[in-house]
């Protein structure tokens, strides 16, 4: 009879365990939510304007900026999506909070990479290109 008790217990000690999270679980998936939603207004808008700076200058891009710029606007909001998804799906399916965690730190992680990405390819590319202007301007 106390087998009966004890396997209750943990069942219970489990789920309640899942539960005194103290709310970072709802925290760290909004955040990664957050992150890609802003990833995916913020990287359509960007490369079409790094598109029409480069045209205009004709800023010779590395292989790296191309393939990264010249991706579909749509990918990232349904990046975005998907990722939103993902990590709902795992806050609410998950038999732990620490799996929870887990992905959504994944998911953040994913964000902070495509971002490093981003300014490689992109913002690195404006700063040489204003670095040439300002010579071209001040004469060497």
């Amino acid at each position: 009879m106390s087998d009966g008790g004890e396997s209750l217990n943990f069942a219970r000690d489990e789920h309640s365990s899942r539960r005194r999270d103290g709310g970072w679980g709802r925290a760290t998936c909004l955040l990664a939510i957050a992150l890609w939603a802003f990833l995916g207004w913020y990287l359509p808008i960007a490369h079409q304007k790094f598109q029409a700076t480069a045209k205009s200058f004709g800023l010779a891009l590395s292989s790296l900026s191309k393939s990264f710029v010249t991706l579909p606007d749509a990918t990232w909001p349904i990046a975005a999506v998907v990722v939103g998804l993902f990590c709902i799906g795992f806050q609410a399916m998950s038999r732990t909070q620490s799996r929870a965690n887990a992905a959504q730190a994944f998911a953040l992680a994913l964000g902070a990479l495509v971002l490093l990405i981003h300014h490689f390819s992109v913002h690195l590319p404006l700063l040489k290109l204003m670095d040439e202007l300002a010579r071209k301007a001040g004469g060497g």
